[in-house]
This record gives structure tokens, sequence and C-alpha cells, in this order.
């Protein structure tokens, strides 16, 4: 396309003045590649360069919020629909039907559980897995989580009282059932996270219930893998 002298001279001006590649093409509607050809012999004040150097700056900082806006959105979009499937799933499963409570209890041992103890436990730092791993032990083998002994293994710089009274009440236990608690001499030093409540050692004592879980959560990745494909 081709412009007459006056636009062009009026891009000049504004130039000049300091405007940027931006401003000129929204205000006089020329793209930016014929700016750029017009502007290429045009040496800017060190005034002028600062000005453009803060405005890019600033243009670059509110592209960045709002693209951290969006994808927010997005995430949380995406978080929604994925807490409703999961409501819709939780609405239509039996949780304490028997099949079902012992496979999870087996697959959750599978991972976190002792295997070369004399007993069926687990240790974790996350109170959530602990309680549901005492509820499933009640609840299938009629055990009492009062005959469980407990165990706290935690840094050197840690409050024992404190957490014992974290873990009491997370369990629903009291401090009497929990054994001496293990410090870890090599964190000497070290300083801990402020929200690290240690790992809870949960024991409840009977061999044969770490057998059958091992088994069967064993044996259902076997079925699982078996029949992919």
């Amino acid at each position: 396309m081709q412009y007459n002298i006056p636009t062009k001279n009026s891009a000049l001006k504004l130039r000049k003045k300091g405007m940027s590649l931006k401003e000129i093409k929204d205000t006089l509607n020329i793209p930016k590649s014929t700016l750029s050809g017009w502007f290429k012999n045009i040496i800017l004040t060190k005034r002028q360069s600062c000005r453009l150097h803060i405005k890019k700056y600033n243009s670059l900082k509110y592209a960045r919020s709002k693209a951290l806006i969006i994808n927010q959105q997005k995430k949380q979009t995406e978080k929604d629909i994925s807490q409703k499937e999961i409501d819709h799933l939780l609405m239509n499963m039996n949780c304490n039907e028997y099949s079902s409570l012992l496979t999870n209890l087996s697959m959750l041992y599978l991972g976190e559980g002792f295997k070369k103890t004399g007993g069926t436990g687990m240790g974790n730092t996350n109170p959530l897995i602990l309680k549901f791993f005492i509820k499933s032990m009640e609840q299938l083998f009629s055990l009492d989580r009062k005959r469980f002994r407990y165990r706290l293994h935690l840094r050197a710089d840690q409050n024992e009282d404190k957490l014992l009274k974290f873990w009491t009440e997370q369990l629903c236990v009291s401090r009497e059932l929990f054994m001496k608690s293990a410090f870890d001499k090599r964190t000497v030093n070290i300083p801990t996270y402020y929200d690290y409540k240690g790992v809870c050692v949960v024991n409840c004592g009977n061999i044969a219930i770490q057998r059958k879980l091992m088994y069967l959560s064993e044996q259902y990745c076997h079925r699982v893998i078996s029949s992919v494909g």
C-alpha cells in the first residue's frame, strides 16, 4: 500500500516524540513492517529510549499477568470437571463393600506397608493415609486401634511433645499407646520445614494379615497387567 507524504511525516513526528511502533500503528493504521522501514534512520534520545523500554516492560508484565489469570482459570475449570466426575463416581460406589475395601487396602499396603518386619503396619507423613489404614484394619479384620503400636520418627530439632499431640489427635488414640520416639541423628543442625510432622509408624503385629494383603495386591496387579490389550 502506498502512503502519501503527510502520512509518512505524521508517523515520523510521532516516532521522534518517542512513541512505540504499536502506538503509531494503532494511531495511523499503518503496518509495523512499514513503520520499521521508515524509522530505521531515526535515533531516539536517551529519554525516549527509556520511555519505550519502560512501556515494553509494562506491556510484557501485563501480558504475563493476563496469561497467568487465563491459565489459572483453565486449571480451575479442569479441576472442577474432574471433581464432578469423581463425585459422581463416589456416589455410585459402595466404599465399605468388603472386596473393594480389601483390594484398595492391599494396593495401599503394596506401596506403603511393611514387607520385611514381623507384623502388619506402615509409616507415613500423611495422617490421611494412616487414618485410612487404621479404619480399614478395624472394619475388615475387627481389630482395635487401641491395641496397635505407634511410634514417631522425628528429625533432631523437632518437638516430641508437640508432635505427639498432633498425631494422637489425628489418629484418635491416647498418648500412652506411643512408644518412645526415634530421632534421626543425621539431621542435627539441619533445619526442618515448619509443616513437617515427622513419620508416624502404625503396627498391628499380625503377620498373617501382611501376607494376605501382599498376596492379594500382587495377584491383582498380575491380573490387570495380563488383561490389558
